[in-house]
Order: structure tokens, then sequence, then C-alpha cells
């Protein structure tokens, strides 16, 4: 993971309480892994049942779940030479962007335990290798009246073994941006050259 995702170890692994995301409307899910000829047949099986059910408001609140199970069984099935990872996955269930439906109905995809509604919204974007990868960004911790505190979200920040920053330096960035009841420690991991 510190190779794949944080620049050869430079970055950092962030561990949240579980309690960080009671409130938030995401479906944590973890991967499943699978040999890469099984991985494809899946995949390819999955879009064909959900196929027929998506795009239909008539039926919307019906077909809401039965889909919402398969997109979501899409995204959390990866190649067995992953499972080294481990990877629990927090998926957020959207539709289409908003802006390709201009004018059209705008369905609730989440609903938050005050019963106020989530509507969807278009991805934000990120560039990686050229490449424009979409992302959501989702507030999380407590939420209250409306109101989002991760203060106390945060359980551990794990520094990568090759990223200058200090744990204090790491602490301070923390403190000073709310933060609390937090642990911060240097990673041990060794990298080959």
């Amino acid at each position: 993971m510190w190779q794949e995702y944080t620049d050869r170890g430079r970055g950092y692994c962030i561990s949240f309480r579980p309690t960080a995301f009671n409130r938030m409307t995401l479906r944590v899910q973890k991967v499943t892994y699978e040999d890469p000829d099984r991985f494809n047949s899946i995949h390819d099986e999955i879009k064909s049942i959900a196929a027929p059910l998506v795009g239909h408001p008539d039926d919307f609140l019906k077909q809401v779940d039965p889909v919402t199970n398969l997109l979501c069984r899409i995204t959390a099935v990866k190649e067995d030479s992953w499972r080294h990872e481990n990877e629990v996955r927090l998926i957020f269930a959207s539709m289409a962007k908003p802006s390709d439906f201009e004018g059209g109905p705008s369905f609730p995809v989440g609903m938050f335990g005050d019963g106020t509604f989530l509507y969807p919204a278009d991805p934000l974007l990120r560039e990686r290798d050229g490449v424009q990868v979409p992302y959501f960004s989702k507030p999380f911790g407590r939420r209250r009246g409306g109101v989002w505190d991760a203060s106390r979200a945060i359980q551990s920040v794990i520094i990568g073994p090759n990223n200058p920053r200090t744990v204090d330096e790491v602490a301070s960035a923390m403190l000073i941006k709310g933060y609390q009841g937090f642990d911060v420690v240097k990673s041990r991991c060794a990298f080959r050259p």
C-alpha cells in the first residue's frame, strides 16, 4: 500500500475511528479478491443484471436497494494479486452526473439520521498520470444539527518511512487543524532501492 499509494513511502496512513463513518451516507464493505478470469465474469454478470434496472424512475424506491447492492458488488471485487491489501472500502451510492440530465428529476441517493435527504452531485476531478479521476469529497465525524465535527474522527497517523516530517511536526499540524485524541508514529517499513 505504501508503495502504490504514497509515492514510495513519502505519504501518510490515516486510521479513522469506526464511529467517524456512522453518520455518513456510505456503505462500508470489505473487498473480495478473485482469480482474474472469474473477476471479469463477475463484473460482466452484474452489469447485465443491473442494466434493465438503472434509469427507470417509476419504481425508484423498489429498485434502489437491489441496484445499489449489485453496483456495490462491482466496486468491491479486485483481482486476487491485491489480496495482501485486505482492503475495506467506503462506497457512495450515486447516479449519473446530474449535469448530464439538466431539467430532469433528481432522486435522493441517501438520507441522514435526521431525515435530511442527500441528492446526487457531480464528482470532483483530480489528475493522476495524465488521467482525470472522479471522486467525491465527503464530510466525516459526528453530525449533529446538520453540522459535522471531525475533531475526534482520526485515531492515528502513520508517517511514511520516506517522509521527512517528524512525529512532532505532524502532531502539531493535526492539532492546528482541530483534531484531538490521536496518535502519530513513524512507520518502520523498509523499501528496496
